[in-house]
């Protein structure tokens, strides 16, 4: 199975609920750590695969220059 490219190994999330708050973090294998909070598990989840998609993007970019 693969998720944007990456197989399913390669990543690893962390979530925990703190006053009212979710806070999700996923680490990718080689690539870095990222991120998000929101009201629910699923917002925060989004905030950080956003995040890791934006990082991946500008990797990808500069690297075909």
């Amino acid at each position: 199975m693969q998720a944007a490219g990456r197989s399913l190994d390669q990543l690893a999330w962390a979530e925990r609920l703190a006053g009212g708050t979710w806070y999700a973090e996923v680490t990718i294998r080689n690539v870095g750590s990222f991120d998000g909070t929101g009201a629910t598990r699923r917002a925060a989840r989004e905030v950080a695969a956003h995040a890791a998609y934006i990082r991946a993007t500008q990797q990808s970019e500069s690297g075909s220059q």
